[in-house]
């Protein structure tokens, strides 16, 4: 069992960049629930995704999609370009992609 992050995981079954990009897709078109709460999921499963060595351009289009451009730095803290109107993948660090 895998106790360094949050979740429980079981060995067998840890996310990848399609769990983790389906879910935000999904976080994106369940506009019944508060956007507020959506922000917070999309926080949770971006660090997740990096703890994971998840993140892809799939992940991120999916952020970028869900997000609004005044979420940006709540979500990605100092991981995006500050004037980017867009987050670049390349922005980020190496190890947040190196399992994807």
């Amino acid at each position: 069992k895998d106790n360094s992050t949050s979740c429980n995981y079981h060995c067998h079954c840890k996310p990848n960049r399609i769990t983790f990009g389906t879910f935000l897709k999904a976080c994106h078109r369940l506009t019944a629930v508060p956007y507020s709460e959506r922000v917070a999921a999309a926080k949770y499963a971006y660090t997740e995704c990096c703890h994971f060595g998840q993140l892809d351009e799939f992940v991120v289009t999916q952020l970028t999609l869900l997000l609004s451009f005044d979420n940006y730095d709540q979500v990605f803290e100092q991981d995006i370009i500050r004037d980017a109107r867009f987050p670049s993948f390349i922005a980020f660090p190496k190890e947040y992609s190196r399992n994807a």
